[in-house]
């Protein structure tokens, strides 16, 4: 029986333990067993810290089937594929794609062991997967030529680089040259940062989305990884032999998305809601500051709405 540990404060009472009990069966859809102790009559000593643990009735897999049929059933094939060296990108998008997209990459050393080096592309409007690779057989320095060949030929408004890995700090390195106006800051820095802290939001977000069915997930292995994720040491993460590297660099995609949609693009006053601010590669080469309209003729002599504002949120 798998166990893992929580601590609670304060929990006087047995009643409450059972509401605890409670909602975390209805969270997590399984039975829960209470197996902890304290004293519901010594107020002060259960104002302390009550360490407890549940027990899982069931082993295996965080999601259930029935929680990814759906999902399964609106798998569908790419409409292209595209060769790039040895990486296969998968393409549900249309030619020529008219919207922007974010990009997310999880990095690896991509020595032909290990994980592999997973690259995302969502729909910045409608968070729809459009592009997916991954391989652990093109080495991590030539990455930045993909990303390269990507902004050619798509949109591309944010470039969010997973910087926790030394592969994903050189592939910042080696693109902020040329690309730094579409890196993507997180934390006040070039360069996704998965942490204690940002990691639980992610994943968060991968469960509110699933058991919501609110992603368009249209590649079959993306699905297979979602099956693959177990709970350790009260950590979602890819069973032992399995993948998660698709996971990961959708989520970053996602929450890329949700921190731009959230921040910098804002509807003009007076405007509709599909008159946003755009990324240069757009149609417009300078940003104006959210909600405060500013004249064209302004834009093109005051430096403060130049270049160098993108990236900088």
């Amino acid at each position: 029986m798998e166990r893992f540990s929580k601590v609670f404060r304060p929990l006087p009472t047995d009643g409450f333990r059972a509401i605890a009990s409670y909602v975390l069966e209805k969270v997590r859809g399984e039975d829960l067993v209470f197996t902890g102790t304290t004293n519901p009559h010594n107020w002060k000593a259960a104002h302390g810290d009550c360490k407890f643990a549940l027990s899982r009735s069931k082993e295996g897999a965080f999601f259930k089937p029935t929680d990814l049929s759906e999902l399964r059933a609106r798998c569908r094939p790419p409409n292209r594929m595209h060769q790039w060296n040895k990486l296969v990108v998968k393409d549900w998008g249309t030619e020529n794609y008219p919207r922007p997209l974010i990009v997310a990459i999880d990095p690896a050393m991509g020595n032909g062991t290990g994980d592999d080096i997973s690259i995302t592309a969502i729909d910045q409007e409608t968070g729809a997967l459009i592009l997916q690779a991954a391989s652990n057989k093109v080495p991590y320095d030539l990455i930045p030529n993909l990303v390269k060949w990507l902004a050619s030929n798509w949109i591309i408004n944010k470039v969010a680089i997973e910087r926790q890995h030394e592969s994903g700090r050189a592939m910042i390195r080696m693109l902020v040259r040329d690309l730094s106006d579409i890196l993507m800051r997180h934390k006040g820095e070039i360069g996704w940062s998965t942490d204690g802290e940002s990691r639980p939001r992610m994943m968060n977000l991968v469960i509110d989305g699933v058991r919501n069915k609110a992603f368009d997930i249209p590649d079959e292995t993306v699905i297979d990884q979602l099956a693959d994720l177990v709970l350790k040491d009260d950590k979602l993460e890819a069973k032992s032999g399995c993948h998660d590297d698709m996971i990961i660099s959708w989520a970053i995609a996602q929450m890329a998305r949700k921190k731009i949609l959230n921040s910098s693009y804002r509807v003009r006053p007076g405007k509709s809601n599909d008159r946003l601010y755009k990324h240069p590669s757009v149609d417009n080469p300078l940003r104006a500051p959210p909600g405060k309209p500013v004249s064209e003729d302004k834009k093109a002599t005051d430096p403060k709405y130049g270049h160098a504002r993108w990236g900088q949120y």
